[in-house]
This record gives structure tokens, C-alpha cells and sequence, in this order.
């Protein structure tokens, strides 16, 4: 039989998936001089401290994917006044955790230097490592 007509066509492009991130803060740990270990910080009962102690936060973040992440967190407190202060990271930022696992990112001091109640922000981002 003879050929009609011989054609090539796309029939379909295969892309690799892109894998979901997945994470979450699971704890924020503080500790202020006088304290003998980092404490839970619990968002009903924050801890009552004296103007101008140097205070301390730490924060604990989980991965959930299925792959490995580097995380970073970010940290803000704001004043009661509504200045805000941002600590820098001294430890454990940038790692990566495996499917699971995480880090707790340790920040350096702010002073608690005026009267009332302050509030605190952490963000967790990352990138597949």
C-alpha cells in the first residue's frame, strides 16, 4: 500500500517536578541572666523582666519536605514604643536539615529598655540544598 502522508508531531514534555518546601517554627526558646537554661516561650505567659535586661531568643524550626532544606530564620521584636529591633543570628542559621529533622537558630541580645510589652516575629524561609 503506498503512503498517504508521513507526519511528526509532538505528543508531550516531560518536566521534573519541582519538590514542595515545607517547614514550620516549632518552638521559640528565651534566656536572660539569672535563668540556669533556655525556656519555652509561651505566647500566653511571656516572662516578666526588669527594664534593661538583656534578653535572648532562640528559634526552633522543623523540616517537612522530602528533601533537604537550608533555612533561615528572620527575627523581629518590636518596642512597645513600635521601633522595631533585629537581632543578628549567632548561631545555626543557614543549615541544612534533612526530611525531619531542623535547627534551632540561637540570636544575640536586645535590651529590653523600655516599659510594656513587647511583641516578636520570626520568619522561616529556605531553599532545597
Amino acid at each position: 500500500m503506498p503512503v498517504l502522508d508521513d507526519r511528526v508531531f509532538p505528543v508531550a514534555q516531560v518536566q521534573q517536578a519541582a519538590p514542595t518546601l515545607v517547614g514550620y517554627i516549632d518552638q521559640v526558646l528565651f534566656w536572660y541572666e539569672g535563668l540556669t537554661n533556655w525556656a519555652p516561650l509561651l505566647p500566653n505567659a511571656p516572662p516578666s523582666v526588669p527594664k534593661g535586661t538583656a534578653f535572648q531568643l532562640a528559634v526552633a524550626w522543623v523540616n517537612q519536605s522530602n528533601v533537604n532544606i537550608r533555612g533561615n530564620v528572620g527575627l523581629t521584636i518590636t518596642r512597645p514604643d513600635g521601633t522595631q529591633l533585629t537581632p543578628a543570628a549567632t548561631g545555626q542559621q543557614d543549615q541544612v536539615a534533612a526530611p525531619g529533622n531542623g535547627w534551632i537558630v540561637a540570636f544575640g541580645p536586645v535590651t529590653l529598655d523600655q516599659v510594656g510589652a513587647y511583641q516578636g516575629r520570626a520568619v522561616l524561609s529556605g531553599v532545597q540544598a
